[in-house]
C-alpha cells in the first residue's frame, strides 16, 4: 500500500510539472497561430497520467477478450437468429447489433431502444416460464451464470441457482442449437459472496457436457491475456491450471 501510495505521489509530482511545462509551449505556439482567436481557454482539466499508458489504455481482462471472441464465432456461424441472457449490453450485445439483430433477455429492466436490439424482461431461474418459450437456434449467456440465485441483481436467493439457471438455458435450445457461454473461473471452485461464484473449469466442463458437445474452448487468464490453446477437455491443461480469476469460454452444441 504505501509502496502504490509512493508510485501515485511520484506520478503526479512529475505529471504537474509536466503539464505545466506544456502548457507554457502550447501558450507560447498560439502566438503564431493561424487560428489564435478561435479558441478562449475555458477551465483547465489536469490529466497527470495519460501520456505513460500505452496505446490499448484499459483494453484486456475478462470482458474484453470475451466479447471479441464470441461476436466473432457468431459472425463466423451466420445464424438466422441470434439471442442472449444477461451479457453485457455496452460490450458484447453492442458488437453483435453492429451486424445483426439480437433478442436480449435480463431479469433487469432496460430503459432505452437500441437500434437491433429486441429486448425482454426474464428471470431465468423461473423454469415455468422457460418452459413457455419458443426454443432458439442460437443463445449466449456471457459472464452471466455465476450470479444467478446471489440476490445481487434482484433475483431470488438460490445456492443452486447457478445450475438452474443453466438448465433452464439449455431447455430453451433446439437439438444442435449453438450455446456461446463464460463463467469466471478458478482452481479454488468457491462462492464470493454476493458478488460471484468461480467454477473451477474440470468441474464447468464436466457440467456442461452433460447436454453439450464442446465446440471450442478458450480462457482469459489471470494476467488478462486471451489464451486459445485452452483446452478443457485436457488433462494436460488441468494440471497446469493455476489461475485464481480467470473467465473460462465455451462455443458449444446442443445434443
Amino acid at each position: 500500500m504505501i509502496r502504490k501510495f509512493a508510485y501515485r505521489a511520484k506520478l503526479y509530482f512529475f505529471g504537474r510539472l509536466r503539464l505545466r511545462k506544456d502548457l507554457h509551449i502550447f501558450k507560447s505556439s498560439q502566438k503564431s497561430s493561424v487560428s489564435s482567436s478561435s479558441f478562449q481557454f475555458g477551465k483547465s482539466i489536469p490529466i497527470y497520467s495519460d501520456f505513460k499508458d500505452s496505446a490499448g489504455g484499459g483494453a484486456g481482462g475478462h470482458y474484453f477478450h470475451q466479447d471479441l471472441f464470441f461476436a466473432r464465432e457468431i459472425y463466423r456461424a451466420n445464424p438466422i437468429h441470434h439471442s442472449d441472457l444477461g451479457s453485457r449490453i455496452d460490450g458484447f450485445i453492442a458488437h453483435l447489433a453492429t451486424f445483426r439483430a439480437v433478442n436480449v433477455f435480463d431479469i433487469r429492466s432496460l430503459d432505452m431502444d437500441i437500434q437491433g436490439v429486441t429486448f425482454s424482461q426474464l428471470d431465468i431461474m423461473d423454469t415455468d416460464r422457460v418452459a413457455s418459450m419458443p426454443k432458439i437456434e442460437s443463445l449466449s449467456c456471457l459472464h452471466t451464470a455465476e450470479h444467478f440465485g446471489l440476490g445481487r441483481y434482484g433475483d431470488r436467493i438460490n445456492f443452486d441457482g447457478w445450475n438452474i439457471g443453466l438448465k433452464n438455458l439449455t431447455s430453451l435450445l433446439v437439438p444442435g442449437g449453438r450455446f456461446y457461454f463464460s463463467v469466471p473461473i478458478g482452481v479454488e471452485q468457491r462462492i464470493e459472496f454476493n458478488a460471484h461464484r468461480i467454477f473451477n473449469p474440470k468441474f464447468m466442463t464436466e457440467r456442461l457436457m452433460q447436454d453439450f458437445d464442446i465446440v471450442k474452448t478458450a480462457a482469459v487468464r489471470d494476467d488478462g491475456n486471451l489464451d486459445l490453446s485452452a483446452d478443457f477437455t485436457s488433462s494436460e491443461f488441468h494440471s497446469n491450471f493455476d489461475d485464481n480469476y480467470g473467465c473460462g469460454l465455451w462455443v458449444l452444441s446442443k445434443r
